[in-house]
């Protein structure tokens, strides 16, 4: 019993380490090394409790045989590839990918354990969904700027601040990483707790924050609801999905009409214009895509490497356009989807879609909503070098392990 105790104790605490990584991860005045350290160490200590304990570590066969390929495409990539490759950055790269796999497994051995993970991802996700919502109330009904507050305003309310907008992210460095976080929790309370107050706390929340990810990604996330789960709910729950549906729909024609007919002139197509394009959608999606389309075809077929995009990019002079000032400083950038298929090339790329499709095709409801999820932040977002990249990770393979 004692010894099950100290399980517990030491998973929420490795779990927690990496919950509050994911949150703080992005702010410019954190070195990337500490994150590092915070990786190996949760690895550590995490494989030495399944040793001393005897546990059996969790594996997933599919995600396994991911690992191993991108390890033969790097030897491949190693022996083929002149002047651009680096051997170092790729062994980087891999280094930083089969811990994030490894941490995933050994979270996931612990499976009774799942549902204080989701306790943890709620209670944070409220924490900073209230913050913005402070934020939004202090700013736009007394111009109070809690941003801006000696300290505290950079740790608990940060924000972006223009004459045109204002996008607050609380504990999070930006909107979208705010969003991707708030997401999952999002889901939880709508697909499986259905506890539609703290749904409708949630819309609210990233309404406010203008994440183009965090407004589509919910909306979605409602859609889905209504097709998969309308014709099981009860009357009463159906009186109170339509009466949230209305109040939601009130609130986005608000907002619609407050920055083109409040605002001014200078900002009224601008949430608009967010949503429409989605917000970044040239350089988070199309650039990747873009850039894939250009290089060579045996890199087609076997990629550049992982953390050799830039160095590729700059070897062989490639110029997207959909390029912007972000991707131009940091050319290694690329959505999740788009970067696994530049750099592990196009047999990298069935090999991991064929993970998640095998998941939708056979899981439950779900399983499939959850995946989709997962899939929807990776097309947008770069989460493969960030800890929420393990969140999510932890969140979908657990379904499918508790399933089997």
């Amino acid at each position: 019993m004692y010894i099950k105790k100290i399980n517990l104790s030491m998973n929420k605490i490795l779990f927690f380490m990496i919950l509050l990584v994911s949150i703080i991860q992005g702010h410019t005045n954190v070195p990337t090394y500490i994150y590092n350290i915070i990786y190996l160490m949760v690895f550590l200590i995490g494989i030495t409790v399944i040793l001393c304990t005897h546990k059996k570590l969790f594996i997933n066969t599919e995600i396994l045989i991911f690992s191993i390929l991108i390890l033969l495409l790097t030897l491949l990539t190693t022996v083929f590839a002149r002047g651009y490759f680096s051997l170092l950055s790729a062994v980087k790269g891999l280094t930083s990918f089969y811990i994030f796999v490894g941490i995933t497994f050994i979270f996931l051995s612990y499976d009774k354990y799942a549902e204080e993970y989701w306790k943890m991802i709620n209670m944070l996700a409220q924490f900073a969904i209230f913050l913005v919502i402070i934020q939004s109330v202090l700013y736009y009904s007394l111009d109070f700027k809690l941003h801006l507050l000696p300290v505290i305003g950079n740790c608990f309310f940060r924000a972006f601040e223009t004459s045109s907008h204002f996008r607050p992210s609380s504990l999070f460095s930006e909107p979208s990483h705010l969003a991707e976080f708030v997401l999952l929790s999002l889901y939880y309370y709508l697909y499986i707790k259905k506890k539609f107050l703290v749904v409708f706390f949630y819309l609210l929340g990233l309404i406010f924050s203008t994440s183009g990810l965090g407004i589509v990604g919910s909306l979605a996330l409602l859609l889905g609801y209504f097709i998969t789960y309308s014709t099981d709910l009860k009357f009463k729950y159906q009186k109170i999905l339509v009466f949230f549906s209305k109040l939601v729909l009130i609130i986005l024609l608000f907002v619609f009409f407050w920055f083109v007919f409040m605002v001014g002139f200078e900002s009224k197509n601008w949430l608009i214009n967010r949503l429409i394009s989605g917000a970044t959608v040239d350089a988070r999606v199309l650039r990747s895509i873009d850039i894939f389309s250009k290089i060579g075809s045996v890199e087609k077929i076997t990629g550049v490497g992982l953390q050799n995009l830039a160095n590729y990019i700059n070897y062989h002079g490639i110029i997207s356009e959909y390029n912007n000032i972000s991707t131009l400083q940091n050319k290694e950038y690329a959505q999740t989807l788009g970067y696994i298929l530049v750099t592990t090339g196009a047999i990298g790329f069935a090999v991991f879609m064929s993970v998640w499709i095998k998941l939708i095709c056979k899981g439950d409801k779900k399983v499939r909503i959850i995946t989709l999820l997962f899939l929807f932040v990776c097309l947008v977002s770069n989460v493969l070098t960030r800890a929420i990249f393990i969140v999510y990770l932890v969140q979908v393979l657990g379904f499918v392990k508790r399933d089997k």
